[in-house]
């Protein structure tokens, strides 16, 4: 891939790319060159007269790949051409915003890391950057990079820093490092609402929510979600069940706010916005990403924001080929128009073949790390017609090498090393040999004496985990598996699965830290009184909630402390078996309304199976 020249008849030279090296018998060695050409009239021109044999051939200078690629020698710096001159790559960042980028790669290919080079850049030149980030793979960009070894610093002459990085999230109880990320629900329109929904409503359904809405608008120019719920709810219609299920999902998931989260906040010069999607449902997403980017292109053709580029990781997710999600027709809007308003895009992906070919062929400039599955070979040739060597190519890349499509001709790029942390390094599916810490050992409520004289062929401990939970001196348990609070009743555990709404969640919030009355509470807490009551009657009926004396009382079971052990294998005399945790402790919380900090451990309940019966193993 080394880049050479040799002067022509007319003194003037052209420029070749070595291609493949043969060595013979007698060790004579062969370049295979293409010939690239020359600049002529701002022109990239092959000459029609090859050169004479026995021409003199020269390794390139950097002026002269420079000139003849027409390369720019100032924008974002992504890294070197791939040859033994020290050529340094640049992209023009207006470009990158009026004609998109793709980043395309197979797992492992150096996808998320050449797409973290990209946004340092970007950030540099003080633009605006919102990422939509699956994975949870961007927020470590407000790290230096410290594991950089000074080689790699001082071959692509880079400095180490930090970026400023800001999350959100639509689910802060999953990701509580993040900001929350809420919309308006004020004068909703009928096709914001239909976007959020998973399936295709009925003709009927459309018409009752264009009805119900058009009746509010005729009596209140600012009416709510919860006005449009209660005037489908006052229908006679038999359809109106599964609207008021759907409207009353999108309310439950908090995504829309009296205070919704400011477009301006999002979108700022030299910061990047991490909407952190790790751990969300399916449906949330694309019902929180479909209404951040239809509102902040409103906002961009109205100039109420700056310009910004937008990065879209698992871009198959959010604009598939076959398939039609709520976000596909937004993202196909922003490629196709964006460019008009400094709305620039950049689709990043691992499964070419699955991206909506619509959206692929708007990105002018396509960033090829390493791809082998010939479906997304065919994707990507498809939509830039790279020529068949190229593809070759393309299948046996080195680890952090792209071919950058875009230029004149196809480029071969070492990308350079990141300047802040990598955050979506493959993790390791062998553990470390590490030293056991007071972390890693498993607590477990301590077994029974009695246990300890049984026949140990016949025994088999299994421990269930869960979360001991403390607010306010009560200690509450959840098992960590269905979320279900566990309690002693009779001497033995029961089990029950809370189910609340959002509006309960308000309540118990409140209760769980301090009794007080209902016109206290109603103080403390943004419901409506119809909402109020609906929830303080539904929490009564389910026995969380009663009043004695005026006062709400809550009656959430609790458990008594009990005494613990550390496992120890070695001392351990009969089979056990822990139980893998599958909900998290700050989902819990979430379920229970707890938006404080609140003392919560992970300890293991045992129980002893004796022929197939399970038995709980702490009572004497």
């Amino acid at each position: 891939m080394d880049f050479v020249a040799a002067k022509s008849d007319d003194d003037k030279w052209t420029l070749a790319q070595i291609t493949e090296l043969n060595v013979y018998p007698d060790n004579k060695i062969i370049a295979n060159c293409t010939v690239l050409g020359r600049r002529e009239e701002g022109m990239l021109k092959v000459p029609r007269i090859p050169i004479k044999p026995a021409s003199l051939v020269y390794q390139a200078s950097e002026e002269q790949i420079r000139n003849t690629l027409c390369l720019k020698d100032k924008g974002m710096y992504i890294g070197m051409l791939e040859s033994t001159t020290s050529v340094k790559f640049y992209v023009d960042p207006d470009d990158a915003i009026t004609k998109h980028i793709a980043i395309l790669a197979q797992t492992g290919g150096g996808k998320s890391y050449t797409v973290g080079v990209l946004i340092e850049e970007l950030l540099e030149k003080n633009i605006a950057v919102v990422i939509i980030d699956p994975h949870g793979e961007y927020s470590s960009m407000n790290k230096k990079n410290t594991k950089a070894s000074e080689k790699d610093i001082e071959h692509f002459g880079i400095e180490p820093r930090a970026y400023s990085i800001k999350e959100y999230s639509p689910d802060t109880s999953i990701n509580p490092n993040a900001s929350k990320l809420s919309f308006s629900d004020i004068s909703l329109d009928a096709t914001e609402i239909l976007s959020l929904f998973p399936a295709k409503p009925t003709p009927t359904q459309i018409a009752l929510l264009y009805g119900a809405i058009n009746e509010i608008r005729a009596v209140k120019e600012n009416y709510s979600l919860v006005d449009i719920i209660n005037n489908v709810q006052a229908s006679e219609s038999s359809a109106k069940w599964n609207l008021v299920n759907m409207m009353e999902m999108a309310k439950a998931s908090a995504l829309f706010s009296k205070n919704p989260t400011p477009l301006t906040s999002i979108v700022k010069r030299g910061r990047a916005s991490v909407i952190t999607l790790k751990g969300v449902n399916n449906q949330l997403q694309q019902i929180s990403i479909c209404k951040l980017l239809e509102s902040l292109f409103t906002a961009r053709k109205r100039q109420q924001i700056d310009p910004l580029f937008l990065v879209v990781e698992e871009a198959h997710n959010f604009c598939p080929e076959r398939e039609v999600v709520p976000t596909s027709k937004i993202i196909r809007t922003l490629v196709a128009e964006g460019r008009k308003f400094g709305f620039g895009v950049g689709i990043i992906s691992q499964r070419p073949a699955r991206v909506d070919k619509n959206v692929l062929s708007q990105c002018n400039t396509q960033i090829i790390l390493r791809v082998k599955n010939p479906n997304d070979l065919k994707a990507i040739s498809y939509a830039e017609g790279i020529t068949k060597q190229a593809e070759e190519e393309i299948k046996n890349l080195p680890s952090g090498t792209a071919l950058v499509l875009g230029c004149e001709i196809p480029l071969f790029v070492d990308i350079r090393t990141r300047k802040s942390t990598h955050g979506g390094e493959t993790q390791s599916l062998m553990e470390n040999k590490k030293t056991t810490t007071k972390e890693d050992v498993k607590m477990h409520f301590k077994i029974s004496s009695k246990y300890s004289a049984i026949d140990k062929a016949d025994a088999k401990f299994i421990f269930v985990p869960c979360y001991e939970i403390r607010i306010k001196g009560k200690i509450f348990l959840f098992d960590a598996i269905k979320g279900n609070l566990s309690f002693r009743l009779n001497n033995k555990i029961e089990n029950i699965r809370l189910m609340l709404s959002a509006n309960e969640k308000k309540i118990t919030g409140v209760l769980i830290e301090e009794n007080c009355t209902k016109e206290e509470l109603f103080k403390k807490i943004n419901l409506s009184f119809n909402d109020f009551s609906h929830a303080i009657i539904s929490l009564t009926e389910k026995g969380i909630v009663r009043e004695e004396n005026n006062m709400l009382l809550f009656c959430l079971k609790t458990i008594e402390p009990m005494p613990k052990d550390a496992f120890d294998r070695t001392g351990f005399g009969f089979e056990s078996e822990f139980l893998e945790v599958k909900i998290l402790g700050s989902k819990i919380l979430d379920n229970l309304g707890v938006v404080k900090k609140a003392g919560i451990s992970l300890v293991y309940y045992p129980y002893i199976n004796i022929n197939n019966k399970l038995i709980d193993a702490t009572v004497e």
